[in-house]
Parts: C-alpha cells; structure tokens; sequence
C-alpha cells in the first residue's frame, strides 16, 4: 500500500505536524489509490461513506465503508481530488449525519482514514488529596493539575478560603498549585503528594513569580483566553503534562490589567494556546497556538474580513487572503429545535484554493433527502489560517504517514456569517 495526507491547524493532533514535505523515496505513480478505514474507524458511526470527486466537485469513486476495508480507484493520481466522508451517528436518541470533505489533495500515496498515534494512557488515581488556598483579598482564582495532566475536579469557596480537592494518580507525587490575584498576576507552588488524603494551605504570599511572563492588556480585547500545557516525551512519544498556567479553568474572571501568560524554565516544551476577540460586537474572533519552546515573543494575529462571492456547497468562491495556507468551513442545515426527534445535518469542507465545487452520488443522497438540494446548506462560519507547514505537509500527516513531532505555530481568523 502507499502511504497519504497532514495536520489540521485547528488542532485535530494534539503537537503534531510533520516532517518533509517530500518523502523520502520518491512516489511511484501507479493510476490507482487506495483508501483504507482504519479498525475501530469512526467510533459509534452507523453509516460511514467515503466519496472521492474530481476538481469539478464529480464524484470518481464512492461507496459504504466498514472499519478495516479497503476501496481500491483507477484515477490519475498524478492529479489532485477531494474526498468526502459522510457519518450517521446516534447520540441521545438524536440523528447526527456529518459530511467532512478535504479538498485539492494529492493523492499520489495510499490513503488511511482513522489515522491516529497510539495513546499512552494515564496511571490510575489512587485516592484524592485537598489544598486550600487562604486569602483575603478578593476575587482571586485557583486550580490544581499534575504532572501527567488534568486538573482538581472540585473547587468551594467558603468566604476567605478556597478548599480544593484532586484525584491523585498512582505512583506520581509531582502536582502544581497556580494561583491569580485581582489584578493578574499569578504565581505557582510545585507540590510533593506521596499519598492520598493529604491537606495542604497556602497563601499568595507563600508562592513563586513565574520564570517569564507574557503580558495581555486586558482593554485590548473583550474576549481573552488563554492555555499554556507542559508537554513531556514518554517513549518516544509526546503527551500533555501540568496546565501551567491558564483562564479557562478553575474559578475564574477577568483581572483588571493584563492577562498573564507565565512559564517555568525547567519545562522544554510547551502547547500553547490563545483566542479572543478585540471588539465585542465583531463577527470575527481570532486564536494562535504554538508547539515547542517557551518563544521570545508572541504576536496575535489581526482580525479581517473575508469577501464571499458565492457560500454555496456546490460552488463556493471566496477572496483568499494573502499569506493563508488552508481554511476550514462549515455548513448546516440541521432541524429546528422543536419537540419533535432532532437531526443535526453539518457539513465541514477543508481546503486551500479560494474557489469549490461539490457534487454528491445518487446512492448517497438517497440517504437524506436534505442533500439533494446544497443550496439549502447556510454557511456559518469560515477559519482562514497561516500555518508554519503548508497545506501538503498537513494534509499527509493526517491521511499518509503519523509524522515526527516538530514545532509548530499557526494563526486563525474565524468569520461567522450568522
């Protein structure tokens, strides 16, 4: 079999992203591709299709996949396609039908659909522990995370304490305090828990400035949120550790200067994550993420306005701003939320030329009778990003080969249209 396509700048893949855009050995053109679902490929789906289209949006080869088959096309595969997926699933007596197309791929190399790095599970929690922050001054926020990840799962505020309370994982006694004050400056303690039931307090005072500190103004944005995730390399493979410092978790609110963004240098590697939005009653909003060393400096990326001349499925041209590497798009056309049994019907296209055309096989819309008619899909949002990796690079790293992890960095504007 020949390998396949890359990396979402959304973040399907937690750091990854890839290696050269060429392989290694040069690709033999054969006229065929083959496309596997992997074993286990999509969980809890009911109907899984696969569709491939020429650049014209025709369907070249289409069919009902199980886990672990194969679909063998005669195509010129020194050409580029898109490919379709269509999903049925059930969840709380809900019909959820998805379509995720992928546009433009070279498809030169076999593909496998379902391609994931094998997951390292955590240690088993052995009891629970409890630390109490003591302070006066209000409001304050608090949280808890240790060294494989996670986060305290409940948190009381009894006037001037915050009582706390954490799983503690088997065989590890490495866990962070972080702690941030009114203003926003925030300071952690590294906490040595070799057993369960143990009980800890602290005060503000009792705890260390970050090493370095990246500082947000907070009038600059009505919207700010921030993740800063301790990655650790376990056989080769690298996974999330202590959340170092973020807003999006424990019992926050908003500071009244700057939004603190802290490090630790005994840490190499970080995943590091923001969004927000600059103007309140803006359409667009904006997030940046970053895989690898602690950087000298981060710049947010500016909010624009993407011109659409045409949101259809079946021909979508838009005006693709400069300096873009791929976008992703999503449509719906979900029922209204009545009384009656819901259907949610979403379709989400990735891609990287400005322009796109759609059509679906007769067997596949005999399915749902909302495809027939594309035109009836809204849109309601488009991501347009500037990734380190072009759109090759992500595209193989998803659907060819797990790639070596590398640094990476991308910014995304996101536009809704609703």
């Amino acid at each position: 079999m020949k390998p396949l396509l890359g990396c979402l700048a959304l973040g399907i893949l937690f750091f990854s992203c890839v290696e050269d855009e060429t392989p290694d050995n040069p690709v033999q053109l054969d006229g065929k591709l083959n496309i596997t679902v992997a074993p286990g490929y999509p969980s809890g789906a009911i109907v899984y299709w696969v569709v491939v289209h020429d650049l014209e949006g025709n369907p070249v080869g289409h069919g009902q996949m199980e886990p672990g088959e194969t679909m063998t096309l005669e195509l010129d595969d020194s050409k580029r396609y898109h490919l379709t997926t269509y999903r049925r699933g059930e969840y709380n007596g809900f019909q959820m039908d998805l379509l995720e197309t992928y546009s433009d791929l070279a498809v030169a190399e076999d593909m496998t659909l379902g391609l994931f790095p094998s997951l390292i599970p955590d240690p088993a929690f052995s009891g629970t522990f409890q630390v109490d922050v003591l302070e006066s001054e209000q409001p304050y926020a608090a949280y808890l995370t240790s060294s494989v990840g996670g986060q305290n799962f409940s948190a009381n505020q009894f006037e001037n304490r915050l009582e706390m309370t954490m799983n503690r994982f088997e065989g590890i006694d490495d866990y962070l305090l972080v702690v941030r004050k009114q203003t926003g400056e925030t300071r952690y303690k590294m906490l040595k828990v070799t057993g369960p039931d143990t009980k800890l307090s602290y005060r503000f005072s009792d705890l260390s400035a970050f090493d370095k500190v990246f500082k947000f103004k907070k009038s600059d944005f009505s919207q700010f949120y921030f993740t800063s995730v301790a990655v650790r390399q376990v056989n080769g493979v690298f996974k999330s550790g202590y959340i170092v410092n973020s807003n999006r978790i424990g019992n926050g609110f908003d500071p009244l200067l700057d939004h603190e963004l802290g490090f630790l240098n005994g840490i190499e590697y970080y995943d590091i994550t923001i969004s927000g939005k600059r103007s309140l009653n803006s359409k667009t909003n904006f997030s940046y993420r970053r895989f690898g060393p602690v950087p000298a400096s981060i710049t947010l990326p500016v909010e624009h306005t993407v011109q659409v001349q045409s949101q259809t499925l079946s021909d979508f041209r838009f005006t693709k701003p400069a300096g873009i590497t791929n976008w992703t798009a999503v449509w719906d056309q979900s029922d209204p939320v009545t009384g009656e049994p819901f259907k949610s019907l979403r379709w989400v296209v990735i891609g990287t030329e400005g322009s796109l055309k759609l059509g679906l096989p007769d067997e596949l819309i005999a399915l749902n009778p909302k495809l027939q008619d594309l035109g009836k899909f809204k849109l309601q949002t488009i991501h347009t990003i500037t990734h380190s990796h072009s759109y090759d690079e992500q595209m193989r790293g998803k659907f060819v080969e797990i790639p070596k992890t590398q640094a990476i960095e991308s910014a995304t504007i996101t536009q809704s249209f609703l």
